[in-house]
């Protein structure tokens, strides 16, 4: 019997946690959701796998942003959505490198939440 794409990505996304001993089963999970294709994969896989303390949470850098993905990811796991000025701070310094500074800004947001 053939194995449909998603089983085998479940899968290889458990072998990969327990070969690599990332975490263990009761484990608090904090999983970053961009709202792209791979961190909802990621979210639903770990479910599938059989990982039940599950919390996401998106970093809106702009209001205006749509959160079209936010009923999916309830759906899985405890969710929330943490507004925040990153993007207007970033923007307002003269430095050429924003991707840094913005990486670094949602990385501490994520931190502080994760502390809380």
């Amino acid at each position: 019997m053939r194995q449909s794409r998603s089983h085998k990505l479940v899968n290889q996304v458990s072998e990969t946690v327990n070969s690599r001993q990332l975490f263990d089963a009761s484990d608090k999970l904090l999983i970053g959701i961009s709202g792209g294709k791979d961190s909802l994969v990621l979210l639903d896989c770990l479910l599938s796998a059989g990982y039940k303390n599950l919390f996401s949470i998106h970093l809106r850098l702009d209001k205006s942003a749509p959160l079209d993905f936010a009923d999916f990811c309830c759906s899985r796991s405890d969710f929330a959505v943490l507004d925040t000025d990153i993007l207007t701070e970033v923007m307002k310094q003269r430095r050429k490198n924003h991707c840094y500074i913005c990486s670094r800004a949602r990385r501490k947001a994520l931190c502080l939440y994760a502390v809380d």
